[in-house]
This record gives C-alpha cells, sequence and structure tokens, in this order.
C-alpha cells in the first residue's frame, strides 16, 4: 500500500517477492560451484560461499521486497513522482525508540557478512575494510529503498539508525571471524581466496 498525504492510498495489483530471488540465487549459485575453475575449489569453500550468496539473497530478499508492480491503469501513474510520505528519517539516534526486535534484527542483518567475507577473501580480513564494506552495503540498501519509494516500487524508509544498526552488526560479525580465525587458523587459510 502506498500512502500519499492528504490520505490517498494506492494498493499495488501485483507484488514481486523476494522467494524469487532466492531460487534464482539459489540456482545459479550451484551452477556457478559446479563448472570451471570454482569446481576445483575445497568443499569447505564451496560451502562458505554458497552461504555467503544465499545470506545476501536473504538480505536483499528482506529489505527491498517485496517490490509494488502497478498496471499501467492504474490511478498512481497519474501522479508525480515522490509524493509517499515519511520516506526518510535522518536521525541517528532513532533507533533508541525502536522496540527490541527491530534494534536487534537491523544488528544481526550484517553480522553474516562481517563473519562470511573475510573466511572468503584475505582482501577483507582487517577490520577497516569490513567496517566500510558494511557501511557501504547498508548506505546502499538504504538508498535504493528511498529511490523505490521515489517511484512507487516500494513502501520503506531511509533510515540513518539503520546505518549505525546495521554497520555495528557488521563490526561484530568481524570480531566472530577474528576470534574463530585465531581458533582454526589453517582451516580458514584453506578456504580464504
Amino acid at each position: 500500500m502506498i500512502n500519499l498525504p492528504g490520505g490517498q492510498a494506492f494498493a499495488p495489483e501485483y507484488l514481486l517477492k523476494g522467494s524469487t530471488l532466492l531460487a534464482l540465487v539459489f540456482i545459479s549459485t550451484l551452477v556457478f560451484l559446479t563448472i570451471g575453475p570454482r569446481k576445483e575449489w575445497p568443499f569447505a569453500r564451496k560451502v562458505v560461499y554458497l552461504l555467503f550468496l544465499i545470506y545476501l539473497g536473504c538480505t536483499f530478499s528482506l529489505t527491498l521486497f517485496p517490490i509494488n508492480i502497478f498496471t499501467p491503469s492504474n490511478a498512481i501513474h497519474n501522479l508525480p513522482f515522490g509524493m509517499q510520505t515519511n520516506v526518510v528519517n535522518l536521525s541517528p539516534l532513532a533507533w533508541a525508540k525502536y522496540d527490541l526486535l527491530q534494534s536487534v534484527g537491523n544488528i544481526l542483518l550484517l553480522v553474516p557478512l562481517g563473519f562470511l567475507l573475510p573466511i572468503l577473501s584475505q582482501r577483507f580480513s582487517s577490520l577497516g575494510k569490513i567496517t566500510f564494506t558494511g557501511l557501504l552495503l547498508s548506505l546502499t540498501i538504504e538508498s535504493t529503498q528511498l529511490a523505490m519509494n521515489f517511484f512507487y516500487l516500494g513502501n520503506r524508509i531511509f533510515d540513518m539508525s539503520d546505518l549505525f544498526l546495521n554497520t555495528a552488526g557488521c563490526i561484530i560479525g568481524w570480531f566472530s571471524f577474528y576470534c574463530i580465525s585465531r581458533l582454526f587458523p589453517n582451516e580458514i587459510q584453506q578456504i580464504q581466496l
């Protein structure tokens, strides 16, 4: 449902759900891992890689879907773009007013990124690089949500607090990786590219 100022609301005729994306990610990843030079990868690297791509698919499925599909005859096409209400929250402390589940969910969203990405590649083994990557991914998600709202494809907001919570989650994931890499350095090196 798209809500506009003045109480107008528009319901999309169709919703593109994230499960479609997940199925495509899973099938294409299995094909990707079984052909070419990747078929020679150690089994552990293939498993971590598969988990990482499925994680990315789930993340985008949770944050960007469903996508609103309006037919050409829908009255929303007569409106100028960007008329939705409450699409930006620039307060960095808004998370303090969130319910606990929402705050924890925003933190947990990027924990796997901070954990799996350094396992897959030594380039992301430093805290600085993984923090920047987490911030960049979170900013990309929030900006995409804002753009989708502008074109009436979604109904989410750009929230500055999400940037902080997501990045904190990525840092927590990196610290988990750091602890595991100290306990199992040889196993991690066999997986890393």
